[in-house]
């Protein structure tokens, strides 16, 4: 178990992206394209409906309604804001500190 303790504190490359796709003018197509995936979700409704009969078809369509509802949730956050990785040793991140004032 020490491997995944070493390999769950690596750095990972959420900054890096984050400001790769904002210095490019990025971001805001690419939570676009995000939210898009996200909310495809809604389909999984009218699968259970229109597709082979599920073993358990009231559980199938409560599952698949809730699965719809959490992908139009996630589309609205993707579509109001990036997502920020927040340190836990602060409780809180600041974009400033690792792009600089000129960098968002």
């Amino acid at each position: 178990m020490k491997w995944l303790s070493g390999w769950w504190r690596r750095p990972d490359h959420f900054d890096w992206l984050t400001g790769y796709l904002q210095a490019r003018g990025l971001s805001v197509n690419t939570r676009r394209a995000l939210a898009a995936v996200a909310a495809s979700l809604v389909l999984v409704p009218a699968n259970v409906v229109w597709g082979p009969t599920p073993f358990y078809p009231r559980l199938a369509l409560a599952v698949a309604a809730l699965a719809g509802l959490a992908g139009l949730g996630m589309a609205a956050l993707w579509l109001s804001r990036w997502p920020l990785c927040a340190p836990l040793h602060t409780g809180r991140y600041l974009p400033e500190d690792h792009f600089g004032s000129a960098g968002i």
